[in-house]
């Protein structure tokens, strides 16, 4: 039986009113989302190395970690790596938030990666897609089935092919995308 979301909780809803309840975590720009725990294998260092990578092409953009920091030695890494590649003005760690507050960060987002190394399905992915949020995520695992053709894939070993999914992602000509994720995310209940 696969999981689901609450679909109370994870629907679409007022853009600005997001954006406005996010900017009270320092989110005050569009953003990319990458939404957590933060233990190695969920790649949060693949992101920032694909973010670097991007970055130029991404426009005046923030990256939102949003997540507990569970295994603190890989979040103080995440803090040093940021501040190595030079992106520690992009990245904000909002640390956990609330399910409620998190349904603001996926409707306010201009997309939602999610590059995990392995998964036994990816919650994050469905959360997103519930909400309208287009969804960047990996090519193994579970989660291109889960993902069921609504996402952009990418190979989360490499940092090029992530931030080519993420500048794909924000580009032009994917209005439809989220409406395929919703329409996935309704498939789960």
């Amino acid at each position: 039986i696969y999981e689901a979301v609450d679909h109370d909780l994870f629907r679409p809803g007022d853009a600005g009113e997001a954006r406005a309840s996010v900017a009270a975590y320092g989110i005050t720009k569009p953003f990319a989302l990458f939404v957590s725990s933060l233990w190695p294998y969920k790649n949060c260092d693949g992101l920032l190395r694909a973010w670097a990578r991007a970055r130029s092409e991404l426009g005046n953009r923030q990256l939102a970690i949003v997540g507990a920091g569970r295994d603190e030695s890989y979040l103080a890494s995440l803090h040093s790596l940021a501040a190595e590649l030079g992106i520690s003005g992009d990245v904000v760690f909002v640390g956990g938030v609330p399910l409620e507050q998190t349904v603001q960060f996926y409707r306010a987002a201009d997309v939602c990666v999610y590059p995990s190394l392995n998964e036994t399905f990816g919650l994050p992915i469905l959360e997103a897609m519930a909400c309208g949020c287009p969804v960047v995520t990996s090519d193994i695992s579970a989660m291109p089935e889960t993902a069921g053709g609504a996402a952009i894939l990418s190979d989360p070993k490499d940092p090029s092919s992530i931030a080519r999914a993420i500048i794909e992602a924000v580009g032009p000509g994917q209005d439809r995308r989220p409406e395929m994720g919703i329409q996935r995310a309704s498939q789960f209940t």
